[in-house]
């Protein structure tokens, strides 16, 4: 049940944002209703998961359990 959370990684006060691009099937799935997806902006724990590293499009990707998601972010204008 692994994720995928890329993007330009922004760290404020110990937690981290990113995007998720991909998560297995098995992810999320004592979420209930509250299932993020592929594309939503979330808040993770700043030192969960692995770091992939960058790659050439800028964005740094990490690999982290989905319990490592903290929330969703919904931006408003």
């Amino acid at each position: 049940g692994g994720i995928i959370v890329g993007g330009p990684t922004q760290y404020e006060m110990g937690r981290a944002e990113g995007i998720i691009e991909d998560f297995g099937p098995n992810a999320f799935e004592d979420f209930g209703n509250r299932k993020p997806s592929v594309g939503d902006k979330v808040v993770y724990a700043r030192y969960a998961g692995k770091e992939l590293g960058a790659y050439a499009d800028g964005f740094i990707r990490r690999v982290m359990r989905d319990l490592d998601v903290l929330c969703s972010v919904e931006e408003t204008e």
